[in-house]
């Protein structure tokens, strides 16, 4: 049976996007969790507010029929294991964005605490050559300071 989850993104939209659940997350409750998930050329980071096993409504004129599963994006990812924001929390954060008409998704981002959004683009990893070449540098260096003196 195919899973559909409504994510709330961090972008100035007043709206949520459709994606299916993988299966690999069937049993699971996804709702307050952090969501991983493909938003045009790159990835995201969302909060998954509700689940439902009904494809959602076509867009555009024939609102009637439902729109293909084959063109909704899977969620690639579930960032926590529990959920970040409770169900008393997404009702929060769904007030604060209806009172304050601000974009649901930017409204939850900020219910984040700040460390839960860290991103890392890059990260570095000193080789074995990379510590040959530091130790020989070091040693360079010694002995050079060993001449000046």
């Amino acid at each position: 049976m195919l899973r559909y989850c409504e994510v709330a993104l961090p972008v100035p939209l007043r709206s949520t996007f459709t994606y299916l659940v993988p299966v690999r997350y069937d049993g699971e409750n996804i709702a307050g969790r952090r969501v991983a998930v493909p938003f045009g050329k790159r990835a995201m980071i969302g909060v998954a507010l509700s689940e439902s096993a009904c494809p959602p409504p076509r867009p555009r004129d024939d609102s009637s029929r439902q729109a293909p599963a084959n063109r909704i994006k899977e969620i690639a990812e579930l960032i926590d294991p529990v959920a970040a924001l409770p169900a008393k929390l997404l009702g929060l954060g769904d007030w604060i964005s209806h009172y304050y008409l601000a974009p649901i998704g930017e409204t939850l981002r900020a219910m984040l605490p700040p460390e839960v959004e860290v991103r890392h683009d890059r990260e570095y990893r000193l080789t074995d050559a990379g510590r040959d070449y530091l130790k020989q540098l070091v040693l360079t260096a010694a002995t050079n300071a060993e001449s000046d003196e």
